[in-house]
């Protein structure tokens, strides 16, 4: 996983209390799996099957019942959280290399940060406490 790509576990795990979408898993995407307080393991999707999904964690494969999927935390790539801001929302890169989201008629405040997905998450989690 590039750092740059995603979101971090602590920043997962608040876009989801805060009703970020969870999507229906599919192969590829990289999930939390909650072991402890602030503990995370890493999932990558293989397989999506009706009742279960196999996954890749740090040691293993992994199966996952379906009802037990709602305990993992999503992690949403940039685009992912982009796509759930109003159309009036754009991410830019400074020329300092720090990414932008900003409300494109108040360009000049919004949410930096070298993460364009942690910039994004900012903005994001900022239209759910208005």
């Amino acid at each position: 996983m590039k750092d740059m790509e995603t979101v971090n576990s602590g920043t997962a795990a608040k876009l989801k209390a805060a009703g970020f979408p969870q999507p229906e898993p599919q192969r590829g995407q990289m999930w939390w799996k909650v072991e402890d307080v602030d503990e995370y393991e890493l999932l990558v999707i293989d397989e999506y099957e009706f009742t279960h999904v196999i996954a890749y964690g740090k040691f293993e494969q992994e199966i996952i019942l379906k009802e037990d999927f709602n305990e993992l935390v999503y992690i949403p790539t940039a685009t992912d959280i982009l796509r759930g801001l109003p159309a009036k929302w754009v991410l830019t890169r400074q020329g300092t290399g720090e990414f932008w989201v900003a409300e494109i008629s108040d360009i000049m405040h919004g949410y930096g940060h070298e993460n364009p997905a942690e910039s994004a998450a900012m903005a994001w989690l900022s239209t759910k406490n208005k």
